[in-house]
């Protein structure tokens, strides 16, 4: 990280070792609505690079307007909240990695417990998962 690039503020605050920290950490992120869209892009922007992310739903009219990176064509193609968080996180830096639940037998998993075991920070909004999906999260 150099002190003119794009994380030199971070790093005034941080200090360079505190910003490859950041850089380093593994986040859950379990629903990606309201809330977790607005987390999803801060921590892209603070530069995250590693992301579990969990939700089912798909951006509906009534989500356009407090879902980050969410467009009126996304509400006619059912687009996965997801989606959307993946395509904003990589928009905001495209080396990054975001991982979402298994499919298997053409069923989402979730694994919600090894992921977040994996993961120093976790953040839930527990509404929309499934029953017993994020058990373990605690």
């Amino acid at each position: 990280m150099s002190a003119g690039g794009r994380y030199s503020r971070n790093e005034g605050l941080f200090g360079a070792e505190g910003q490859a920290k950041i850089a380093r950490a593994k986040v859950t992120i379990a629903g990606l609505g309201g809330v977790g869209s607005h987390v999803a892009q801060q921590l892209a922007y603070l530069g995250v690079r590693s992301y579990a992310l969990i939700d089912f739903d798909v951006v509906t009219d009534s989500s356009l307007n407090r879902l980050v990176g969410a467009f009126d064509a996304d509400v006619s193609a059912e687009t996965k909240k997801i989606a959307v968080a993946k395509r904003t996180i990589h928009t905001i830096n495209p080396r990054s990695l975001c991982r979402g639940p298994r499919r298997q037998g053409g069923r989402s998993r979730c694994r919600c417990s090894d992921r977040a075991g994996r993961h120093g920070l976790r953040l839930r909004r527990s509404g929309h998962l499934p029953a017993g999906a994020h058990r373990d999260m605690r």
